[in-house]
């Protein structure tokens, strides 16, 4: 039933203070007014979290910033010098030259600042595109834009294709949206098909499709932990059951 699909939306959207506590040390106003700082918070919270990527990366990103942001900054730092740099900071030669965004000779035009304007004022479209590194697809665009598009306009309301660029897709909101058997038949795989009905859902019951986006890859990742567990809790359409999953979740750690 639709109702039984609602109530656990609804429980598992209770989830997004859990996640928007990540947040508590975040300036807001410096990351909107000081280049450098964000900068740094692009790579540290979204700009690195692909595949393959690990803290040696992050850490690397974060010193490259420190040592070079002026250069950049500038544009004087050339493109032969900056790999070179980087590879020695990050010690090793395997810092990936395809997708290795510090490897891009468009991060000297990478304007963070420009982007978050560009969501402020309601310009979605253009913020998505102004993100032109290698190794940061749309999954990542998506993710940043749907949490700074939370932290910046927590009330706005945005058209469907606006909210598509704000809902990143991995393998739990797959898992997780198939699950609830929002499109039968041929169309039930149908990615397109089955996150529009259930971002319908979500606008249709007062549901915010950004924060629901967070939760259920919280809940996913840290309550479900695998993807068999979650079609089993799933299958039982009750918001009871997966509430009573992660109650023996967190019995003992918040």
């Amino acid at each position: 039933m639709l109702s039984n699909t609602v109530q656990i939306l609804k429980y598992i959207d209770t989830f997004s203070k859990k996640y928007f506590d990540f947040f508590k040390d975040f300036d807001k106003e410096r990351f909107a007014s000081d280049q450098e700082y964000a900068l740094s918070c692009f790579f540290e919270r979204w700009g690195l979290e692909r595949s393959g990527s690990t803290k040696a990366f992050k850490i690397t990103a974060l010193k490259f910033i420190a040592k070079n942001f002026e250069s950049l900054n500038s544009s004087r730092l050339n493109h032969s010098a900056q790999e070179k740099d980087y590879i020695k900071l990050l010690g090793s030669d395997k810092a990936n030259s395809k997708l290795n965004p510090f490897l891009d000779e468009n991060l000297k035009s990478f304007d963070v600042l420009k982007v978050v304007n560009l969501l402020k004022e309601h310009r979605i479209s253009e913020a998505y595109q102004e993100i032109k590194l290698q190794g940061i697809g749309p999954k990542i665009k998506k993710f940043f834009l749907r949490d700074i598009s939370c932290l910046y306009c927590p009330k706005r309301k945005y058209s469907l294709e606006e909210q598509r660029l704000m809902f990143p897709i991995d393998i739990w909101l797959k898992e997780f949206i198939k699950g609830l058997n929002l499109v039968q038949g041929k169309d039930s795989s149908n990615e397109n098909k089955y996150v529009t009905a259930f971002l319908g859902i979500c606008n249709e019951n007062g549901i915010d499709f950004r924060t629901i986006n967070a939760s259920i890859w919280l809940y996913c990742a840290n309550v479900a932990a695998t993807k068999e567990r979650l079609a089993e809790l799933l299958k039982q359409n009750d918001a009871g059951v997966l509430k009573q999953e992660s109650e023996w979740r967190y019995k003992f750690v918040s």
